[in-house]
């Protein structure tokens, strides 16, 4: 029994032996300027804001009230201020020992059970924050014998909300064409927007011609209009309108950009982008070319042009309908007429119902065949022809082109064939007066390249126009003075 209860108080002695060398192992590890840890809630801080919300370029104005709630008088009392970056410190009813201008501290020192105080902090909002933004605030206080503690609060930013929306009429537009720019703006936010402008710029192509309001200001494709202040939900309209350039392409996209701003907030655009046609319906068409002077058998290639209300022109030629005069001749290959008869002759060029009409005239070509007339202008060919004695026939060579417009007379050598009279001379024309009837033949004409002759000719004996006493039957010798006598006989 003895031994055992021996043993047991060994044991109890090594175990507090090695318990305190443990313990002072560990006071000699730590900091020997450690805090000797209060219990309990003995520094408070508490802090309330002066608006919530608070409109955005306002002063935003803190209280932080802090006190010891412990026995004893704690030291090294700071205070810390961690202000939020949207907001500029401006003062405090007690001047900061440092940390500005987004972090002020305040040294209290030593303070005693039960003593409060009270800080006030001021600083502005920024001027340009989201509507609903939200600042926030956390101040801290601590001592050398306490734990910091802290309290954060959010104040709730109150701020315009500016939109703009932009629409177009119409698109798309022709080009040349009169179009129409509706803005409308809206304040959304829950605070006014001063010194409000709206900006707009035109495109490039097109030229400003007024607008709904007029603008205040801005020369040329830039115009601006000062709207001052948008209260919440305020809103308005502007009608801008402008001239499309004429003359440019299809598939070209006009551009125009609009911007609002405000002293509260951020500069915001819209832009629009508006489709132009190149032209619109044809009004009226031009074909060319207007006149034009050939010679038979030459072509002439035309071209229509459409024009639109805007000035606008477009070439239309391979989708146009042509026609001459009747009586001009000649063959159409699409849009190239091919000329045949001489004289002066109308074109017409029709699209879409609309047409435009251009002269031509035809000019008879080289010689190419002549042909015996019997009138100077080389319309009636000489065919057979009967006639008599005591007729006349005057012929003329007429020379033609290859597509037979008359030329002129040509100078000739004539001649005949047949029984005829002898035919002989040259030039341009020829007078036939038979003298012996019964006869028949042609008449020649050849100017040494080309060749024709009349139709046949018959020469018949002339009408009876006065008698004469002839000695002879066949009326050769006429009866003149005679003497004879008794036995003589004459017959006549």
């Amino acid at each position: 029994m003895n031994s055992k209860r021996a043993l047991v108080q060994l044991l109890i002695v090594l175990l507090v032996g090695v318990g305190s060398v443990l313990c002072i192992q560990l006071l000699l590890s730590t900091d020997a300027t450690a805090k000797p840890l209060l219990q309990g809630d003995e520094l408070e801080i508490s802090k309330v804001e002066s608006s919530d919300p608070i409109q955005v370029g306002a002063q935003l104005v803190y209280t932080l009230t802090y006190q010891n709630t412990s026995t004893e008088t704690l030291s090294g009392v700071i205070i810390t201020d961690a202000l939020d970056p949207h907001v500029t410190y401006v003062g405090a009813s007690l001047a900061p020992d440092g940390g500005l201008d987004d972090r002020p501290y305040w040294t209290v020192g030593s303070l005693t059970p039960s003593v409060s105080g009270e800080i006030v902090v001021t600083v502005v909002v920024d001027s340009v924050l989201l509507n609903g933004s939200l600042i926030t605030n956390v101040v801290t206080i601590d001592s050398d014998a306490t734990e910091p503690a802290s309290d954060l609060i959010t104040t709730t930013v109150a701020a315009p909300t500016l939109t703009l929306t932009k629409s177009d009429s119409h698109d798309p537009v022709t080009s040349g064409a009169p179009l129409t720019f509706t803005l409308t703006y809206t304040n959304t936010g829950d605070a006014a927007a001063t010194d409000t402008v709206l900006t707009d710029v035109l495109d490039g192509n097109t030229t400003f011609v007024s607008s709904s309001p007029d603008p205040t200001g801005g020369v040329g494709n830039t115009r601006y209009w000062d709207l001052g202040t948008l209260d919440p939900s305020d809103s308005g309209e502007i009608l801008i309108r402008v001239t499309v350039q004429n003359g440019m392409g299809a598939g070209t996209t006009l551009t125009n950009t609009a911007y609002i701003d405000s002293q509260q907030t951020a500069p915001s655009s819209e832009v629009e982008h508006t489709s132009v046609l190149s032209h619109g319906a044809a009004v009226s068409v031009s074909l060319a070319p207007n006149t034009a002077d050939v010679d038979a058998g030459q072509s002439v290639s035309y071209t229509l042009t459409a024009w639109d209300t805007y000035g606008n022109n477009w070439d239309v030629t391979s989708s146009s309908n042509y026609t001459i005069t009747p009586s001009a001749g000649g063959s159409w290959v699409g849009n190239t007429y091919t000329s045949e008869i001489a004289g002066t002759w109308t074109v017409t060029g029709t699209y879409s119902g609309i047409f435009d009409t251009a002269a031509i005239t035809v000019n008879a070509g080289v010689l190419d065949h002549i042909v015996i007339c019997t009138d100077p202008s080389g319309l009636n060919p000489a065919g057979d022809h009967v006639m008599t004695t005591d007729d006349s026939w005057t012929l003329y060579a007429a020379g033609y082109d290859s597509e037979n417009n008359y030329v002129g007379n040509q100078s000739v050598t004539w001649d005949e064939t047949g029984t005829l009279d002898n035919v002989s001379g040259s030039g341009t024309s020829y007078t036939f007066n038979p003298s012996t009837a019964g006869t028949s033949g042609t008449i020649t004409a050849d100017d040494g390249s080309n060749t024709d002759g009349t139709g046949t000719i018959t020469v018949n004996l002339g009408a009876l126009d006065h008698i004469e006493i002839c000695t002879d039957a066949i009326g050769q010798n006429p009866a003149g003075a005679h003497v004879m006598t008794t036995d003589d006989s004459w017959t006549l």
